[in-house]
């Protein structure tokens, strides 16, 4: 049985490798359309496009679906070979490690998230030192891009300020709470996994 968790989970992980070649090939319209390009989308595309219908994976012309459906992939892949690892299979190791591969996903894009909030306050100092203005000089871009993070930085820092506050000082603020969020969460999520490693059934 073990062994056939081990198989499936290199299944997985090489269809997953096979699928960001396909994406990758969707950058260069040449090499998307010639035979092995085609013969990749016939194997990957049916399983992608389940994604692609996720209406909020696509946000403004960016479409974030094929990121989640290999992060499915190789969650799957882990999980499976987590299990032919272990040494008996039992219900709280197969919570534990479904815990620890969900809580993997939603910190990496936290992870990401506060690396975009981030970049975004060091380009707003830049801005603000490089334009004559007192505002800035904002692109489209920017601009798109502020419209994206706004609803969550100024829910998280009215939460602590009640007066109107900036936005460089809005943005500190939500590092700040992200990272300590983080970093709770990891502890906490910690805490769970060793509990239900720990149960006799």
């Amino acid at each position: 049985m073990f062994n056939v968790f081990y198989l499936l989970s290199v299944l997985l992980n090489v269809y997953a490798f096979v699928c960001v070649i396909r994406i990758a090939l969707t950058w260069f319209p040449k090499a998307n359309y010639s035979p092995v390009g085609k013969v990749l989308a016939s194997i990957c595309d049916p399983f992608l496009n389940l994604f692609r219908r996720i209406r909020f994976l696509n946000f403004r012309g960016l479409d974030f679906s094929p990121a989640l459906a290999i992060c499915i992939l190789y969650a799957a892949g882990t999980l499976l070979s987590g299990l032919a690892h272990a040494q008996t299979i039992s219900v709280g190791n197969i919570l534990a490690m479904v815990l620890g591969l969900a809580w993997s996903l939603v910190s990496s894009v936290a992870n990401f998230f506060i690396v975009i909030l981030i970049i975004r306050l060091i380009a707003y100092f830049i801005m603000r030192r490089t334009s004559r203005n007192h505002y800035g000089s904002y692109s489209p871009f920017w601009d798109s891009f502020d419209r994206m993070i706004s609803p969550f930085v100024f829910k998280v820092s009215g939460f602590f300020s009640k007066k109107p506050i900036s936005f460089s000082s809005s943005l500190i603020i939500s590092i700040i709470f992200s990272l300590v969020f983080v970093m709770l969460s990891r502890i906490i999520v910690s805490f769970l996994i060793n509990l239900l490693g720990a149960l006799p059934f």
